[in-house]
Parts: C-alpha cells; structure tokens; sequence
C-alpha cells in the first residue's frame, strides 16, 4: 500500500451545514467534484509511487435531531457516491473506501453515512467499507461486522486484496 488518502470533506466554508447529502446542489455539485477530482489525485499517487492509493470517503454530514425526512439525504449521498465512481479509474491502484460516521450519545442523533448504509452500498458496488471498532458499542467488533456480508459481497471487497478466505467461513451455513 502506497499511501492512504483522505479527501477532507470538512473543515472548508462549503461544509458549513452538508456536503454529498445537501439539498442545495451547487453545494452538492462542488462536493461531488471534489470527490471525482480525489479519485484522480489518487490515481496519480498510485502512478508516481507504483503502489495502490487508499482513497477513504468519510462525511461529516448528520443532524443534531432525527429529521421527518431520512430518506431525502440519503438517496441524494448514495446519489453524490454513484456519481464520484462514475469517473473511469484503475480499481487495482486506487482501493476507494467509505467510512462510517457516528458520534457519542446526544452529540448526533441522524447520521447519513450510518455503518448500515456504508457497509450496503460499498458490498453492492465494490469497493472497501472501512470499519473502525471505535465506531462501535464497546461490546461489538468489527469481525462481528464481516459475517454479515454475504461470500459473494465479502469475495467482490477482498478480490483486489488477494485475501484468501477459508472455506468455512464461505460454506459454513451456521
């Protein structure tokens, strides 16, 4: 592994609210952008450095209440993701991934980008869901977590890793 790239969705003027999941499209579109030209830089990371480039996405988008409206930000962030993999690049160079957000009790309490959304859309098209057990309940691990993804999802995320899994945790139906 090369280098591990972070594209920093915060900590700018145009992430003042949201960022992949505003309603506001200029926002939205700037955003997206972003992503789509990290994905680029990435690339070139991986070229110059012969190595694999680790992109991780990870939003700081989330409100402070639970809105009446939860589907709205999230179809329009899996919306803003569809769109920065949509640019042509080499998935043996670049490894994207997409890192859950959550925050202590009471600081959040919606977060768009939950680790049930993050870990579905990166199964479902291929790329790395990034889990980090600090994220969790302190009575849950990650390794909990990779049971759920079904051979086929885990086998899609692993391909590019060269990970040999064992056999029982493929067939084993218990």
């Amino acid at each position: 592994m090369g280098i591990d790239f972070n594209p920093t969705f915060f900590y700018h003027e145009k992430a003042a609210k949201l960022t992949l999941s505003s309603p506001d499209e200029e926002i939205r579109r700037f955003w997206i952008r972003h992503g789509q030209a990290c994905i680029r830089i990435s690339r070139y990371f991986a070229e110059e450095l012969g190595q694999s480039c680790v992109m991780n996405i990870w939003i700081p988008d989330g409100y402070k209440d639970i809105p009446a409206d939860r589907l709205g930000p999230r179809a329009r962030f899996k919306d803003s993701l569809d769109q920065i993999l949509s640019i042509p690049y080499d998935r043996s160079k670049v490894y994207v991934c997409l890192e859950s957000k959550v925050f202590g009790i009471g600081l959040e309490s919606y977060t768009f980008g939950s680790s049930e959304f993050c870990l579905n859309y990166a199964a479902k098209n291929g790329i790395i869901s990034l889990m980090d057990n600090g994220y969790y309940h302190p009575a849950e691990v990650v390794s909990d977590k990779l049971q759920t993804i079904t051979p086929e999802d885990f086998r899609a995320l692993a391909k590019d890793f060269k990970v040999t899994l064992p056999e029982r945790f493929l067939y084993e139906t218990e």
